[in-house]
């Protein structure tokens, strides 16, 4: 995986939501931050990053970047997951895409803790 990878779980019944890589694997590979994206008319809606038709090819109407559900795995669960067809991988997103998305992380109040202070630490967002 690298920054700015974008994928589906396999079985969209748990999860139909793309998932974007916005952590330097290569940088730290134990500690993977991954967000993932959700239709803007969600009732825990975040509008720190919206993004619209033309952003990814998966966005085909007004989407918002859900901070709060960031998670964080390792490259080597990550890639296993792939292996293993549990993890579809898509187009992944632009470098504007990516920034949006990191601009929005600065901002977002539902970012948690642990994965704001891993892209700190990778210099993707201010202190």
């Amino acid at each position: 995986m690298e920054i700015g990878d974008a994928f589906l779980l396999e079985d969209s019944k748990i999860d139909p939501h793309l998932w974007v890589v916005i952590s330097d694997p290569g940088k730290d590979d134990e500690q993977v931050v991954i967000v993932n994206l959700t239709s803007h008319d969600s009732p825990e809606k975040d509008d720190s990053c919206i993004l619209d038709p033309g952003d990814h090819p998966w966005v085909r109407h007004k989407t918002s970047v859900r901070y709060r559900d960031a998670r964080v795995a390792s490259e080597r669960d990550l890639d296993k997951l792939v292996k293993k067809r549990k993890l579809k991988p898509q187009n992944p997103v632009s470098n504007e895409t990516l920034g949006k998305i990191l601009a929005g992380a600065q901002m977002s109040p539902h970012f948690p803790l642990r994965p704001r202070r891993i892209l700190q630490d990778q210099d993707l967002l201010e202190r």
